[in-house]
């Protein structure tokens, strides 16, 4: 952008000691952006001190290229007033918000599809041990595979005689797993989504598995996508995992947190899992029937 720091905090004064210099070098649209931009930076104490930070000799410019549109767009529509620019730049984040968020999409796709681009499984081919010693209190028909993976669980459950969709965010995970379907041979349908963001239809799951996946508000939603008498099983980390290992605290359980989130079911099963290696919760509960 073609005005640094240091001319927004010698803007006055230079135009006070040099009019010659100033008037010469700054044209009337680059004299009426300096004065928007210096009483932006008056405004307010927190504006002032995020402007004394940017101010810093490592920082070449003002604002970052997207507010560096924003002026220039600003300058072609003739904007005479701050609150007008202000205006203009709350539409201008939330289309960087939103931008921001589909790259951010973009790139955990990216992430995991590198990930799982090796022949190895790389959390093996087998289930879970809850998953295969409750088999047989599981109710059969539609199963619904959340964050599938390589779908060594999913695979499981169709060799079992389940209906078998798996969700995940990545291609890769989800080719893996029908492969590992066919070398069961069984089948399963998959579905590439956006897990934060998807709806399910209600009523409309048999059981519902989710394993090593947390997100506190997509659990929420598994208790109307049931069917009555349908159930859910989860499995992931709980806090205790954090004595072994370096883990974000917000990806790990709480204690008892299971029980709490699904205390309008039916618990049938629960564990809390530690072997000085490892620590997980998991459970299994069922939707009531009318």
């Amino acid at each position: 952008f073609k005005f640094a720091p240091e001319e927004i905090n010698q803007y006055k004064s230079l135009k006070i000691q040099d009019p010659v210099y100033f008037y010469s070098h700054y044209g009337k649209n680059d004299q009426n952006e300096l004065a928007i931009l210096n009483d932006l930076k008056w405004e307010n104490d927190i504006a002032l001190r995020y402007m004394e930070r940017i101010n810093h000799p490592d920082v070449s410019t003002v604002y970052p290229p997207l507010a560096q549109y924003v002026f220039r767009f600003s300058q072609q529509i003739n904007v005479d007033s701050l609150l007008t620019l202000r205006i203009i730049f709350l539409a201008f984040a939330v289309l960087l918000i939103i931008t921001s968020y589909s790259y951010a999409k973009s790139k955990d796709k990216d992430r995991w599809n590198e990930k799982y681009d090796t022949e190895v499984y790389l959390f093996g081919e087998k289930p879970i041990p809850f998953l295969t010693e409750n088999i047989d209190i599981l109710i059969k028909g539609k199963a619904l595979d959340v964050a599938m993976g390589e779908g060594r669980n999913g695979v499981y459950l169709a060799t079992q005689g389940f209906d078998v969709t798996g969700l995940d965010i990545s291609e890769k995970g989800l080719e893996k797993a029908h492969a590992l379907a066919a070398k069961n041979n069984v089948t399963i349908q998959t579905k590439v989504v956006d897990l934060e963001n998807i709806q399910f239809e209600p009523n409309s799951y048999d059981l519902i598995l989710c394993t090593y996946y947390m997100d506190r508000g997509l659990y929420k939603k598994f208790s109307n996508a049931l069917k009555p008498g349908g159930m859910l099983l989860i499995e992931t980390y709980n806090i205790d995992y954090l004595k072994y290992r370096r883990f974000n605290a917000e990806w790990a359980l709480n204690t008892n947190e299971l029980i709490d989130l699904f205390k309008g079911l039916r618990i049938l099963r629960y564990q809390d899992y530690d072997d000085a290696r490892e620590a997980y919760s998991s459970i299994i509960a069922q939707k009531p029937s009318p």
